[in-house]
């Protein structure tokens, strides 16, 4: 059967939630009201594959609430400023569960939460509202492409920048994966794949000699990745099966001092034809505060033509995970994301 339509989804960011019972292509997850001030939380429509999903529709209030927004549709634009509020100088970004490789044919599916501040402020300029998803798909048939959804988090009016621009490109998150639906459970990030589950946790970004074209995910001719995991035996980055390391980076948290290991691959995508650059962490990682940025210079300045150089444009900036395929439901809980593009 395709994604189910009307799931019944009001997911908790609270710590309390009742147990659910699951069933293939249907999610019961329940929530409390979140307030502050005296609101309640909301319910955002249901859709299916197909859908066009919430994020269109009337501008939200202005006021102190909490409002949880739900989409799961096969698209949806949580967070577009024609419909909720961002304060002055509070940086904007959008949510999509981006389910681009559903077919007629995909059986369950996606739903994403966003806590949205009604006020349009969070307790810094570049912090992001907290959110997640949670999905289960079944493996797509071998030989087909097996990565349902990239449900994503997308820096909104700061691209694009011609890259000798930037000097730093600083992020700060944490995120975690639970079997279920309980985001309050301890992260199982590192046991997922033991239990079947394929997926991964990735920065993604397009990049192109036009600044126009830049934007355009499926024209750029550049991708840029960046994996903080790589779970299951399905999450190969591009190059990995068929090309070998290119470069060998470590990263230092300017939090804590702990160095994160990257290793580069490079090759060209097989169907979009796009030169796809990853650098992929060699553990997984679930808690970064520093600079990417020395990833990408090494890219521009490696004198590789088939590389991007520091003329051409950054186009877009993302952040999210790859589903691939999992026996039952698995969520993906990102709780502090907030980027600062120097």
């Amino acid at each position: 059967m395709g994604i189910a339509t009307g799931f019944k989804w009001i997911l908790s960011f609270c710590m309390l939630i009742v147990p659910i019972a699951i069933t293939l292509g249907v999610l019961f997850p329940l929530q409390r009201a979140h307030t502050s001030g005296g609101g309640s939380g909301s319910f955002l429509g249901d859709g299916g594959f197909g859908g066009t999903g919430p994020g269109a529709g009337p501008p939200k209030p202005k006021n102190n609430n909490v409002e949880l927004a739900t989409a799961c549709t096969q698209f949806a634009d949580l967070g577009n400023p024609l419909r909720y509020n961002w304060a002055k100088g509070q940086q904007q970004y959008t949510f999509n569960p981006n389910q681009w490789g559903l077919t007629d044919s995909t059986k369950s599916g996606m739903c994403m939460d966003v806590l949205f501040n009604n006020n349009g402020t969070y307790s810094k300029p570049e912090l992001a509202p907290p959110f997640q998803v949670t999905w289960q798909y079944s493996p797509a048939p071998a030989g087909q492409n097996n990565v349902h959804a990239f449900a994503n988090i997308k820096l909104e009016k700061v691209f694009p920048k011609q890259l000798s621009t930037i000097k730093k490109l600083y992020v700060d998150f944490e995120w975690k994966y639970v079997m279920g639906n309980d985001n309050s459970t301890a992260s199982e990030s590192s046991t997922l794949a033991t239990k079947s589950v394929n997926t991964n946790v990735a920065i993604d970004m397009f990049a192109d000699s036009s600044s126009d074209t830049s934007k355009n995910n499926e024209k750029a001719a550049f991708e840029i990745m960046i994996w903080f995991a790589a779970i299951g035996s399905s999450a190969h980055v591009i190059g990995q099966d068929t090309t070998s390391i290119v470069k060998t980076l470590a990263l230092a948290d300017a939090t804590t001092g702990t160095q994160v290991t990257f290793d580069l691959y490079a090759d060209k995508h097989p169907t979009t034809k796009q030169f796809v650059m990853t650098w992929k962490a060699q553990e997984i990682t679930e808690k970064f505060h520093g600079d990417v940025y020395p990833l990408i210079d090494y890219i521009l300045t490696a004198g590789n033509s088939s590389y991007p150089t520091s003329d051409d444009y950054l186009g877009s900036f993302g952040m999210g995970t790859e589903a691939y395929d999992s026996p039952s439901n698995v969520t993906f809980y990102c709780p502090d994301f907030a980027v600062n593009v120097e």
